[in-house]
């Protein structure tokens, strides 16, 4: 797939949403932003934030679930708020980059 800047813009922009609005704690604000952005693949995003767009997948399914709960909500469940924090920061960086490429 090629880089799709509208697409991945939409996604990133739900996310930051989630982050800026939610009400919940922010490891499930994380969870939650991250869930908006899975059905993007890696090869949609610039090559300078594959990287990035890795490692959230890698922090954020860390925990293997139980039940019915997916790996995301079992990994959220035992974040600590600075990892959260520093998950969301990337999000909004992400957002940012992308918002950037995609109005110039």
């Amino acid at each position: 797939m090629i880089y799709s800047s509208h697409t991945t813009w939409q996604r990133l922009f739900m996310a930051v949403r989630i982050l800026a609005t939610s009400t919940d704690r922010i490891q499930e604000r994380v969870g939650d932003a991250y869930i908006h952005l899975l059905p993007l693949m890696k090869d949609e995003f610039p090559t300078d934030l594959q990287s990035d767009f890795d490692k959230l997948k890698q922090e954020l399914t860390k925990v293997q679930p139980s039940g019915t709960e997916g790996s995301v909500k079992a990994t959220t469940k035992v974040m600590t708020d600075d990892k959260a924090i520093e998950l969301s920061k990337t999000i909004v960086s992400m957002y940012d980059e992308i918002a950037r490429k995609y109005c110039s």
